[in-house]
C-alpha cells in the first residue's frame, strides 16, 4: 500500500472514532487543508510523553557533540602553532552544521593562552559536560508544542509533502487521488464515495445522491456543475468537460456500491449532511442503517491492509 493510501486510511479511522460530522465535511471539502493540521496533531499526540521526545533530543545532541569532537580531531591532523589557527579551521569544518558566534571566539582567544593542542584537549573534555547540560536542560523544558515551531525543518510539513500525494480530488465525490507523488498525469482512487457526501443532489427533488461515481459514469444519467456552466452533461462523457475531469480515471461499473464505511457515514449523518449542504436527506437503504462501527473499522483495515495504522496514533 502506498504511503498516500496509508495516510487516508489512518484519517478515516480517526474520523470514525471522533464521530463528528463537521470533521467529515471539512475532510471531504478540502482534503489537503484537513490533512496538514491532522498530521501535526498526530505528531504532538505521539510525542506528548516526555520520554519519547527526549529519546529523539538525546540522539540529536549526542550526534552533534560527536560531530564536534570529530571536527576537533580533523582540525588537529596538522600541527597548529596557535589557538586562533586551530579555531579558524575548526569553524570552517563546522560551518555547514553550526552558527558560530565569532564575537565569542574572540573572547576565547583573548582569555586562552594555551597551545592549540592543549586547547583542543580541554575543549574535547568540556564537550562531555556540555552534552549532559543540554540533555538536562531539554528534559526540564521538553514540551513538543513549544519545540516544534522552533525547529528549522517542520516535521509535519516534510511528512505532508512525502505522503499527501498530488492532493487532487475526484470532481464528483471528492475522494483524494491515491497515486503517490505529483508526477502522474492520471488520477485514480480505488474506492469512490456516495456523491451526496460532496453535496451532489438530484435536481428533481433536491435529495442527496447515494450512488458512487463508478455506477454514475456507467449509466445514461446527466450531471451539471460549475465546470459545465450548469449545462447538463452525460456522466459517460465526463472526461470531455475539461482537462481536470479528463485527468480522472473512474472505471465505469454499475455493480459497484459505496463501501460499508461511507454507507455508515451517510446513514449516520444523513440529516446533518443535508442541513450542511442545504439539501434534502438521501434515500438510504435499510441495510445501510444496520451497519455497525466495528464492521466499518474492519473493512478499512482489510481494504487498505493497515493493521499498523495504530503506529500513527
Amino acid at each position: 500500500m502506498s504511503s498516500t493510501a496509508y495516510l487516508q486510511a489512518a484519517i478515516l479511522l480517526d474520523l470514525l472514532e471522533e464521530h463528528c460530522v463537521e470533521n467529515y465535511t471539512q475532510y471531504i471539502e478540502d482534503y489537503k487543508h484537513f490533512a496538514r493540521p491532522w498530521i501535526r496533531k498526530r505528531i504532538i499526540k505521539n510525542y506528548r510523553e516526555v520520554t519519547k521526545i527526549m529519546e529523539i533530543v538525546t540522539k540529536i545532541i549526542r550526534a552533534l557533540i560527536r560531530k564536534t569532537k570529530d571536527a576537533i580531531k580533523q582540525a588537529m591532523v596538522t600541527e597548529k602553532e596557535c589557538v586562533s589557527e586551530f579555531l579558524t579551521e575548526f569553524c570552517d569544518i563546522l560551518k555547514n552544521d553550526f552558527v558560530i558566534n565569532k564575537g565569542s571566539l574572540e573572547i576565547v582567544l583573548f582569555q586562552n593562552a594555551n597551545t592549540a593542542s592543549d586547547f583542543a584537549a580541554d575543549l574535547t573534555v568540556a564537550l562531555d559536560d556540555v552534552e549532559q547540560k543540554l540533555i538536562s536542560d531539554f528534559h526540564k523544558n521538553c514540551d513538543i508544542e513549544e519545540i516544534l515551531p522552533r525547529l528549522p525543518m517542520q516535521p509535519d510539513e516534510e511528512i505532508f509533502r512525502e505522503v499527501l500525494g498530488c492532493g487532487k480530488m475526484c470532481p464528483f465525490c471528492g475522494v483524494p487521488c491515491e497515486r503517490g507523488g505529483s508526477g502522474h498525469k492520471e488520477h485514480f482512487a480505488a474506492i469512490h464515495r456516495p456523491k451526496g457526501l460532496n453535496s451532489f443532489r438530484y435536481i428533481t427533488n433536491e435529495k442527496l445522491v447515494a450512488t458512487v461515481c463508478n455506477s454514475a459514469v456507467a449509466s445514461d444519467a446527466l450531471f451539471r456543475c460549475a465546470a459545465t456552466q450548469y449545462v447538463f452533461h452525460p456522466y459517460k462523457d465526463y472526461r470531455s468537460v475539461n482537462n481536470y475531469f479528463a485527468s480522472w480515471n473512474i472505471p465505469p461499473d454499475t455493480s459497484i456500491q459505496a463501501s460499508a464505511y461511507w454507507k455508515y457515514v451517510l446513514s449516520t449523518f444523513n440529516t446533518e449532511f443535508a442541513e450542511a449542504y442545504k439539501a434534502k436527506k438521501a434515500d438510504i437503504a435499510v441495510d445501510w442503517k444496520n451497519i455497525k462501527k466495528e464492521t466499518v473499522r474492519a473493512e478499512i483495515e482489510k481494504t487498505y491492509n493497515t493493521f499498523r495504522v495504530k503506529e500513527l496514533k
